[in-house]
């Protein structure tokens, strides 16, 4: 399973001296993109199936740790599952 800090460097990538990600990390998030998708599965599927069922609860304990746990929670699935029911 991947850390909190695996999947926000995954995520966001080396932030800009303002904070925030660059654009073609952005880009990512927007485009489909199958590598990308197939990454996100082979990275975190593991970590996404052990947050649905809880195990990961403790990464809410921190700014950073809750941010991963959207992350993982909200916007991963919609790469890892992508064209399916789940």
């Amino acid at each position: 399973m991947s850390s909190q800090e695996d999947l926000l460097t995954f995520w966001f990538g080396p932030v800009q001296d303002d904070g925030t990600a660059r654009d073609e990390v952005v880009a990512r998030w927007w485009n489909k993109n199958d590598a990308f998708d197939a990454e996100c599965r082979a990275r975190f599927l593991p970590s996404l199936d052990a947050a649905m069922v809880g195990r990961d609860d403790a990464w809410a304990r921190t700014p950073a740790g809750r941010t991963a746990l959207i992350v993982l929670t909200d916007q991963l699935p919609r790469n890892v599952f992508r064209g399916t029911p789940r």
